[in-house]
């Protein structure tokens, strides 16, 4: 069927004029214009459209004064540098905004240019780190027995820090690893994913934390500063009962990664007096280190406790007890488990041939 042919305004327009000032019936107009009847009544029935902006007139009234959205525009940058990572119903707390719903400062957010998105993750892993690893996989098969992980190691050991949070509910509610932040945004200080021991503005609890088969937490000890010297009082004081309530016999063997100052000259000299002996993960290998298993399980029981608890409110030093205790309070059963498969790891970091393992 052919497509129906398209009658111009200005016919339209003429059709109108006659309708409304003549006497003429439609068929006379018809005639005239050389249209249909059936095409005449419609566009004589049909009133002459005027394009109309109503865009102004059919919006609800705003909820925020532009005040209140600069307000809320410019408490991002502050939460990001005092907390970190933050839900948009804590951006409402800090400014104290409670009359409208989280959905329209969302909205706002999102009309700015800011979304909830993925934190960007440092430490990207280059060649030089897979090769690293492999080697390190490989001298663990030919120089250790399988059994080195349970019976000769005497501890785990490393560093962690947990963010204070004054509204811990809050934040457990938060899904993880997102931030507000633009596209544009990706690298800049506060989007980054944090790193163990990196705070974010705010109080941080920090701990030194070792784990041992067959005698779960040695030590969970909370400090302020990390750095060379502490590190080497902490060896002095600690690491001969350390190695005593690990019940390994002679061996005088322990794990730890490459922080620089846990690795410092003055931690060395610290190791020496202490007639001890290291076994240092490679780069960018926190698979190789079963306590960071550990440091995972406490950050999701610290966060399901704030949830089933309902902790809206939380001194430091309150948020420091219930890191240690939750700490120290996980099982043995679990953390041997964790480090009787260093075996199988060590075998597959070697067969994907050093990428990291999903641990």
């Amino acid at each position: 069927m052919p497509g129906r042919k398209r009658i111009p305004e200005k016919a339209k327009a003429t059709i109108r004029a006659l309708k409304s000032t003549t006497p003429l019936t439609l068929g006379e107009i018809a005639l005239r214009c050389r249209i249909s009847k059936t095409s005449v009544q419609r566009i004589a029935n049909t009133e002459d459209k005027v394009p109309v902006n109503r865009r102004k007139f059919c919006a609800r009234k705003k909820k925020l004064t532009p005040e209140q959205e600069a307000l809320i525009l410019r408490s991002i940058v502050e939460l990001r540098d005092q907390e970190g990572s933050f839900s948009s119903r804590r951006l409402m707390e800090r400014t104290r905004i409670h009359h409208v719903t989280d959905r329209t400062v969302r909205r706002l957010l999102n009309r700015n240019g800011y979304f909830f998105l993925q934190a960007r993750k440092k430490g990207l892993m280059s060649q030089t780190d897979k090769d690293q690893r492999v080697a390190f996989a490989r001298k663990m098969q030919v120089e250790y027995s399988p059994s080195v992980w349970t019976d000769s190691v005497a501890f785990y050991l490393d560093g962690v820090s947990f963010v204070h949070k004054t509204n811990p509910l809050d934040q457990a509610r938060a899904p993880k690893g997102r931030v507000w932040r633009k596209r544009s945004e990706g690298l800049t200080q506060g989007c980054l994913a944090k790193g163990s021991k990196s705070g974010t503005g705010g109080k941080v609890g920090k701990f030194i934390v070792a784990i041992s088969h067959g005698k779960g937490v040695l030590v969970c000890e909370r400090y302020e500063k990390l750095d060379g010297n502490y590190f080497a009082s902490f060896i002095d004081q600690h690491f001969n009962a350390m190695f005593e309530r690990s019940c390994k016999g002679l061996s005088r063997l322990w794990l730890q990664d490459g922080d620089p100052s846990q690795n410092s000259k003055a931690a060395r000299e610290a190791m020496a007096r202490c007639h001890c002996e290291l076994l240092k993960i490679p780069p960018r290998s926190p698979d190789l280190n079963p306590i960071e298993n550990i440091f995972h399980i406490a950050s999701k029981k610290l966060a399901k406790d704030a949830f089933e608890k309902g902790i809206t409110r939380e001194s430091y030093e309150q948020f420091c007890e219930r890191v240690k205790r939750t700490i120290c309070g996980i099982s043995q059963q679990l953390i041997d488990r964790t480090i009787q498969s260093m075996s199988s790891r060590v075998a597959d970091i070697i067969r994907n041939s050093g990428e990291r393992l999903k641990y």
